[in-house]
């Protein structure tokens, strides 16, 4: 007889604010680091059917929580959803009563359901783990994400450990030519098309291109660098080292360490560097962001109304989905904007930009909910994807829960 799978339970830990716009339409384990989300590679480990999730209440209508009875039927293993694997854990290993560990901080736990319960429902800020049995397990083949500049900063490491598996699925070929460098180490799909004159560099680490992603003539690409299913790189784009780009973008222009979810487009001159950029972002010509200040200092981040020390030097921006920056358009280090933002201006926006803001240095106005989900329906329809019921009711609670920084800002 086939022994019991024991249910795992991927849930949000408190601290998960700390990813700003990237995650506040979307689980924290949705987010892409390098070329696959953190969910996939939970899955390499566990069963599809065996896995639940515990998302914020805001996010209940994408994600429905577990059926109660769960929580009833025996032990659960509940799994981080800010954790990248980059091995094997062992998860369906655990004993009751056992965790796993990263640098220290607990990553997975396996307990009863009514304490697994009990420990989801205390998931506020500054909520811990529960005191389990004393077994813990160090995992090296991992790390903890709190931020959004570790996106991209991990991307490399994740794009490392994904590498074998990605080459192992689908038809790659490689391409011996002349002006490339380090060419073993580039890797593309079967039906990629690389125009000539475009030039790869994976000297610093593998470049994948990934199914139906088209290069234009004359561009530059280093590793390490992945570029997601349906991308086109128009002529002259510049994918300098450190970029990961997720599916159905359209880029241009020089890019520097950035991490895209997918759907974006930034399809003309300009520089973007050391930047998360989500989902249905449209930076128009010319838009440039500094990722480094005049006097070398590290880079400060206002988010959420609190000001972040990054402990970096370089450190550009984050874009939630759906923010469109006007041509000509500057970005100030360490900006933050907010889903649905649309700045248009010739100064720098505010370093903080409050979701649903529309204007210029001159004012700004709320942007209104129907006409934010009436674009947002042809920007998706667009790359052929929909605006579902679900998706329109989170925004549409997510602007409401919005509108007392929006206030602040225009006060």
């Amino acid at each position: 007889m086939r022994a019991r799978t024991v249910p795992v339970i991927l849930f949000e830990p408190a601290g998960c604010e700390g990813f700003g716009p990237p995650v506040a339409l979307r689980p924290c384990w949705e987010l892409r680091v390098g070329a696959r989300r953190l969910v996939e590679r939970v899955l390499d480990q566990v069963p599809a059917d065996s896995l639940h999730f515990w998302s914020r209440p805001s996010l209940r209508a994408l994600r429905p929580p577990p059926p109660e009875a769960l929580f009833d039927a025996g032990d659960l293993l509940l799994v981080a959803g800010n954790l990248l694997l980059l091995g094997d854990a062992r998860l369906e290993a655990l004993a009751p009563g056992e965790r796993v560990e990263v640098d220290g901080q607990v990553v997975a736990l396996r307990l009863a359901g009514s304490a697994a319960r009990e420990f989801l429902a205390s998931q506020q800020p500054g909520a811990t783990w529960p005191d389990p049995a004393p077994k813990a397990r160090e995992c090296a083949l991992g790390a903890v994400l709190q931020y959004w500049w570790e996106l991209y900063e991990q991307a490399p490491r994740a794009l490392a450990a994904d590498r074998g598996l990605l080459l192992g699925t689908g038809a790659w070929r490689r391409e011996d030519r002349m002006d490339w460098v380090a060419a073993e180490d580039v890797h593309l799909a079967a039906d990629a098309e690389i125009a000539a004159g475009a030039m790869v560099d994976a000297s610093g680490g593998p470049v994948l291109i990934d199914r139906g992603v088209r290069v234009g003539p004359l561009s530059v690409i280093q590793g390490p660098c992945y570029v997601g299913p349906g991308t086109r790189l128009k002529p002259h784009t510049q994918l300098l080292h450190g970029c990961f780009v997720g599916p159905e973008c359209r880029l241009g222009g020089e890019i520097e360490e950035a991490q895209f979810q997918g759907y974006a487009n930034k399809q003309h001159h300009g520089f973007l560097g050391h930047a998360a950029v989500g989902e249905w972002v449209n930076l128009g010509a010319g838009v440039t962001n500094s990722d480094l200040k005049n006097n070398y200092s590290d880079v400060r981040v206002l988010q959420a109304g609190r000001e972040l020390q990054s402990r970096r030097r370089f450190l550009g921006c984050c874009l939630g989905d759906h923010v469109k920056v006007g041509i000509q358009g500057r970005i100030n280090t360490g900006t933050v904007l907010e889903p649905f933002t649309n700045w248009f201006g010739a100064d720098f926006p505010p370093k903080g930009l409050p979701a649903f803001l529309w204007g210029s240095e001159a004012g700004t106005t709320t942007y209104a909910l129907d006409k934010a989900l009436e674009t947002a329906a042809i920007v998706m329809q667009r790359r052929g994807r929909s605006l579902d019921a679900a998706l329109a009711r989170t925004i549409t609670d997510f602007f409401a829960a919005t509108e007392p920084s929006r206030a602040t800002l225009r006060a």
